[in-house]
């Protein structure tokens, strides 16, 4: 993790070799991206009580520099702008002469080492809004921000609900509106489906304990008399056929009756298996939908807080595949036919991938399926967004030469 940010040499090798390796990727028409942690920051010195909140190098920051809700660390700063990395100080971003120290030691990045741009740290950890102004100050190619924020599971299954709480701060919010509005016709047509299911079986008992027409609610009988002064002929049954006959209501009484009920009962169980297909339409969109969206938004909030500046990883695109690829295809299209991912909502700002130095290689924190890996590159290569990473050994399976007969 940084300590003093202006020393650049490491077990990798020193300052200028760096600048030579740049140099050279320059020479090849290769952008040499810097690798910035801008969140967080490891101490010098500790404290009086013992902290380390003390920084050195050319940046000598104090506790001033640190966030007051950073439980470890004994900051003096503002409350944070985004989550706690706990491992060490979180910076105050808010703190005017920390802005100013970071924008100069991202132009010298630029401009004495040759850095060409940016893949940001963490970014959960502090305001969108600090990103734009430090990617305005220092004018970089590219940049691309962390938002590693990880999907639910739950006995080894991508829980359905990815959180609740979807903010408005994106563009297309509407979406997000008529999200819940689905929910809840689904909630309705459940409910609304209960009941007619529970007055067709009351109804039935009650026509079979009576045996004859009686069992009907009152209403109804009170309907077929009404129609019975009202229209004049009569349908009657006899010899198993409906006829039109002038006669007394009370001649008819059961006829009406039967075909009332006939009537009823169509346009129950219409109404009913209706409702049953509506539910199930809808519980296979929330589904889907609950999955994908309240993710995703987090990561399109904070590219809307840079104010389209920088990029993000394609962090729910991953996540998606890792579920996808195990023969569950329909998590990769979304209700208005888009990929499921940051690419489906915004494809300029998505960063596509399968692992990184977290997730994979030797910490392993979220490591791709093996198996998978030649139908992962294959979607991701073939879909919008930015390819960050191709691994040599994924590159070969593409040149598989074929044995035609």
């Amino acid at each position: 993790m940084p300590s003093d940010l202006y020393n650049l040499n490491s077990a990798y090798g020193s300052e200028e070799e760096l600048k030579h390796c740049i140099e050279e990727m320059h020479s090849q028409d290769l952008l040499a991206l810097g690798d910035v942690v801008l969140n967080h920051r490891c101490a010098h010195k500790q404290s009086p009580n013992g902290v380390w909140n003390i920084f050195g190098g050319k940046l000598s920051w104090g506790p001033e520099a640190i966030v007051c809700d950073d439980p470890n660390f004994q900051g003096r700063g503002n409350p944070s702008s985004g989550d706690i990395f706990h491992a060490a100080p979180n910076i105050d971003h808010s703190q005017e002469f920390v802005r100013k120290d970071i924008k100069e030691w991202l132009n010298w990045l630029r401009n004495y080492i040759g850095y060409d741009g940016w893949r940001l740290d963490f970014v959960r950890g502090f305001s969108g809004s600090y990103v734009k102004e430090y990617i305005e100050a220092s004018n970089p190619a590219f940049a691309i921000g962390e938002y590693w924020d990880s999907l639910g599971y739950e006995h080894g299954d991508l829980c359905n609900n990815q959180g609740k709480n979807l903010r408005p701060e994106r563009k297309s919010s509407l979406k997000d509106f008529s999200c819940y509005v689905w929910i809840m016709l689904r909630d309705l047509c459940a409910f609304t489906y209960s009941l007619f299911t529970c007055y067709l079986t009351v109804f039935r008992v009650a026509f079979f304990m009576s045996g004859d027409f009686f069992g009907y609610p009152r209403w109804v009988k009170i309907l077929i008399l009404l129609y019975q002064y009202v229209r004049g002929p009569r349908i009657i049954l006899q010899n198993n056929e409906l006829e039109i006959e002038a006669r007394e209501p009370e001649s008819c009484y059961l006829c009406h009756a039967l075909f009332v009920r006939q009537l009823e009962k169509i346009s129950l169980l219409y109404i009913r298996y209706t409702l049953l297909f509506i539910y199930l339409l809808l519980w296979m969109w929330g589904w889907n939908t609950q999955i994908i969206n309240a993710h995703r938004q987090r990561i399109v909030n904070w590219i809307n807080a840079t104010g389209g500046t920088s990029s993000a990883f394609d962090v729910t695109t991953k996540g998606i595949l890792h579920s996808a690829l195990h023969n569950q295809y329909w998590r990769l299209i979304d209700p208005q036919g888009k990929p499921t991912g940051v690419m489906g909502w915004w494809p300029s700002r998505a960063v596509t991938f399968l692992e990184n130095h977290d997730t994979g290689s030797t910490q392993g924190h979220w490591p791709f399926p093996r198996d998978k890996l030649a139908q992962g590159y294959a979607y991701i290569l073939t879909h919008p967004g930015t390819i960050s990473s191709l691994p040599l050994n994924c590159l070969s399976l593409a040149f598989i030469p074929l044995k035609l007969p």
